[in-house]
């Protein structure tokens, strides 16, 4: 099947024989024409259809060019389209009402074919690149936005804790010995605990910053859910341990098609999530749906669950929600984001139900490998 036309132009012209003239002179495999013959019918078109430039006589009833004109660069759905004035006035006084108007260039009248065809594609090609430097603009503000909220969590979440490490030692060096076991066991758990929570906020940073500069391979093999679980878990149960959480699942070892270190990462974030969120004594609990072609993981808390505005924008990279735990414990933010993304590489999805006071469930879509 051959491309269709790759521009949209629309014509404005009282006459109906000049349209006809701009229908033939526009090569139908490079444009798609529509035309009007007045304002009205020209706000209509722009309103049901995209166009990528709009060819406009200057004398028309009612509304004139240049009216329509300045109505289609007050509007943010029209102000990027491009405006060629069709006219028989060339004095100065007019070209310049034309481009105070919007407009970007002049063809004269009688239209010359050559003369239009190069100035519709002149512009054309310069509002393609525009759009692409737009796009480039676009990447280099989110790229921007990622540098500084890795750079703040650099800043705060790694400083915090490593502040509070710091004077622990300071602490054990004061006072070791005048201190009881029992207080220097509790002061070197304190210790511990915090040194695996900048361990794990180091972790998250790397995955964060290997998924953004491109540096993080995939390898898609066949694997075993239940393995999986057990490797994410493992760094974790003395914190399910110390807190007195349940921990119960249902997950055999199904076998899905995905990439080991990124699923791992999933399963240690969510479960890490659920934990932490979690008041003491609650329950964590995972199982599985099994269908033709995918291995659907959920994993269940019977913590606070999540407001419903959080909700919304939980996996969206430009609002980072961080909400300490239900001990304090700490977070940045960029876990449940790098969860989603990596559940995306995996040809898979994340999402997330929650009610206020009774829990959360994150539900893992995987492929199966039969």
């Amino acid at each position: 099947m051959l491309p269709g036309p790759r521009y949209r132009i629309l014509a404005v012209d009282d006459i109906a024989s000049n349209l006809l003239t701009l229908q033939a002179i526009l090569p139908k495999d490079e444009f798609a024409f529509s035309g009007a013959t007045e304002g009205q019918q020209a706000f209509e078109l722009l309103q049901n259809q995209e166009f990528d430039l709009v060819l406009l006589d200057v004398i028309l009833p009612g509304l004139d060019g240049y009216s329509i004109a300045k109505t289609l660069k007050a509007s943010p759905q029209t102000a990027s389209i491009p405006v060629i004035f069709l006219t028989e006035l060339t004095d100065e006084d007019e070209v310049v009402k034309g481009f105070e108007a919007g407009g970007v260039d002049f063809v004269s009248k009688p239209i010359r074919r050559a003369e239009l065809l190069s100035r519709v594609r002149t512009h054309l090609a310069l509002k393609d690149k525009n759009a692409a430097l737009e796009r480039v603009a676009a990447e280099l503000r989110v790229t921007n936005q990622e540098r500084d909220r890795f750079f703040s969590i650099l800043a705060h979440d790694l400083k915090n804790p490593f502040a509070g490490f710091v004077s622990l030692i300071q602490e054990i060096q004061k006072h070791v010995n005048r201190m009881e076991k029992k207080e220097l066991q509790d002061v070197l758990a304190t210790m511990d605990q915090t040194a695996k929570n900048v361990y794990r906020l180091l972790e998250t940073l790397l995955d964060w910053g290997l998924s953004k500069t491109g540096s993080l391979r995939l390898d898609l093999e066949p694997l075993p859910l239940g393995y999986l679980l057990e490797e994410a878990l493992e760094p974790l149960e003395e914190s399910f341990r110390r807190k007195n959480i349940q921990f119960i699942s249902e997950v055999d070892f199904h076998l899905i098609l995905g990439d080991r270190y990124t699923v791992v990462s999933i399963l240690r974030n969510l479960l890490s999530n659920a934990m932490k969120f979690t008041p003491p004594g609650g329950r964590v609990s995972v199982n599985v749906r099994v269908s033709d072609s995918w291995i659907e993981l959920r994993i269940s808390d019977t913590g606070v669950g999540i407001p419903p505005a959080r909700l919304e924008r939980l996996f969206r990279p430009e609002h980072k929600v961080t909400t300490p735990g239900t001990q304090q414990e700490p977070g940045t933010g960029l876990g449940l984001i790098l969860c989603s993304e990596f559940a995306s590489r995996n040809h898979g999805s994340l999402t997330v139900e929650s009610r206020q006071g009774e829990g959360t469930t994150f539900c893992l879509r995987l492929p199966q490998k039969s």
